[in-house]
């Protein structure tokens, strides 16, 4: 989560940020039950999405 504010001030949100647990008043998108881990290990040829998208 990163936070970004419109040029009034406003803090820019996503419907998902109610729904997670917060964390020091900021959505945690590692909790569990709203994002669940579908797998582990190690990211296709350790890429990134920097470096897929140069790709």
């Amino acid at each position: 989560w990163r936070e970004h504010r419109f040029p009034s001030g406003k803090i820019a949100g996503h419907g998902n940020d109610t729904m997670a647990r917060k964390i020091d008043g900021n959505p945690d998108y590692s909790d569990p039950i709203v994002c669940p881990t579908l797998w582990r290990g190690r990211i296709a040829e350790n890429r990134t999405m920097e470096s897929a998208a140069s790709a």
